[in-house]
């Protein structure tokens, strides 16, 4: 096998390979090695999102070795595994865009409190579970949208619907968590 530094996985694969079938391939013949980018930092346990026109994989090291997963959702987040976060999905299946309707409990007559109800339950924490459910749902339900300035806009929406804002999440050691960037490619003019 070929031996691959997980910080240099990406450039290594997109060098390599020009779809998603050359990337899959590619992938189940590495290693990853234990090196890290710096002396200063130790190696990360990193998840990969793999995506091209047509489809997304998602690449992790675990316990077993490297796991590929073909990504029906075109979504990713942290821990847990990969696997695990889409089957947790299945506790949301009742999530909807729409209303509800009304429904009578006995005698008392029962609507709901404003716009938005049919999402009542997805969760609203910093947790990587949390954002997996709310990145997968806004994805799943997002329109077709025309013109580039339109899609950009939706796109860093979607991501600031789940980003991790100063504030929001200390780390053990008392620093502030937060997202660094957000970037967008638009896969059909490959820019």
């Amino acid at each position: 096998k070929t031996n691959v530094a997980s910080f240099e996985l990406i450039p290594w694969v997109l060098g390599k390979c020009q779809n998603i079938s050359e990337g899959e391939k590619l992938i189940s013949g590495i290693n990853l090695s234990d090196v890290s980018f710096s002396s200063e930092y130790p190696a990360s346990p990193l998840h990969w999102l793999l995506s091209d026109r047509d489809r997304s994989l998602v690449i992790e090291s675990t316990d077993c070795g490297l796991q590929i997963y073909h990504n029906p959702v075109g979504v990713l987040t942290n821990n847990p595994t990969f696997d695990w976060h889409v089957t947790n999905l299945n506790e949301y299946l009742y999530v909807t865009p729409f209303s509800p309707k009304e429904t009578n409990w006995g005698d008392l007559k029962l609507n709901a409190l404003g716009i938005g109800a049919g999402t009542l339950g997805i969760p609203g924490d910093f947790a990587s579970v949390s954002r997996f459910v709310r990145i997968a749902y806004i994805r799943s339900h997002m329109p077709e949208i025309k013109g580039d300035a339109q899609s950009i806009t939706q796109f860093f929406h979607m991501l600031d619907y789940v980003k991790m804002v100063k504030g929001g999440v200390l780390t053990d050691e008392g620093l502030l968590d937060s997202t660094t960037y957000s970037s967008c490619m638009d896969q059909e003019k490959g820019i």
